[in-house]
């Protein structure tokens, strides 16, 4: 399986009520969240890189909106973190004529990414949007159920990169990877939401290595 077939098997997938699958069918949001997705997955498999950062789920002022794992539309358009990232690289965003949306905890982690010398894959346990029933604009943390099913998904998404640590942000991350079959290098990272900032630089600094010097 290649990132194209990937991005594929992934938009078949099915989901729950309270979930959206952010990939599959043929409405321009879908079509622009896998195109987002596979430039980014390709630019990162080119690096390359060996190290992965696995978050909870996809949250709606983020990842919903751009495919990305903790990438606002600010950051996806406007930054140019490693030469990944920016609109000159085709990604698009769903509502060009709106501002650009931003997501606190997209923002702090990239704030943090851009000091050290080695970007990470990053991903979600489960990389579909959990929300609260019937409100799709709202976000919640995957069930048991989801992060089993997630963890397939990164089983497979694991084939394209030659990742030698994963780093877990918050729990229900952590739950999924200790399921993986793969043999790695894991740590728990705190999710820097609710006061836990401080906390997720820290296990950053410990996870990921070496900063850049100035």
């Amino acid at each position: 399986m290649n990132i194209k077939e990937f991005v594929e098997y992934l938009s078949r997938i099915e989901t729950s009520e309270n979930a959206e699958n952010l990939y599959e069918g043929n409405s321009f949001e879908s079509i622009v969240r896998r195109q987002n997705l596979y430039i980014y997955l390709t630019f990162m498999q080119n690096l390359p890189t060996s190290v992965l950062l696995v978050g909870e789920a996809p949250g709606h002022r983020g990842c919903k909106l751009t495919g990305i794992p903790f990438t606002s539309e600010k950051i996806l358009i406007e930054e140019n973190c490693f030469g990944i990232l920016g609109e000159d690289k085709s990604y698009v965003h769903i509502n060009p004529s709106n501002k650009l949306q931003t997501e606190v905890s997209a923002a702090i982690v990239w704030n943090e990414l851009r000091k050290y010398k080695e970007i990470p894959l990053m991903w979600n346990i489960y990389p579909f949007h959990p929300f609260q029933s019937f409100k799709e604009n709202t976000n919640r943390s995957p069930s048991g159920t989801e992060i089993n099913r997630g963890k397939e998904i990164l089983n497979e998404l694991l084939k394209l990169f030659d990742i030698k640590k994963i780093g877990a942000i918050g729990k229900k991350a952590e739950s999924g990877i200790t399921k993986l079959k793969h043999s790695f290098k894991t740590q728990y990272i705190r999710h820097p939401s609710y006061g836990g900032q401080a906390l997720f630089q820290q296990g950053i600094s410990e996870f990921i290595g070496p900063r850049i010097t100035k």
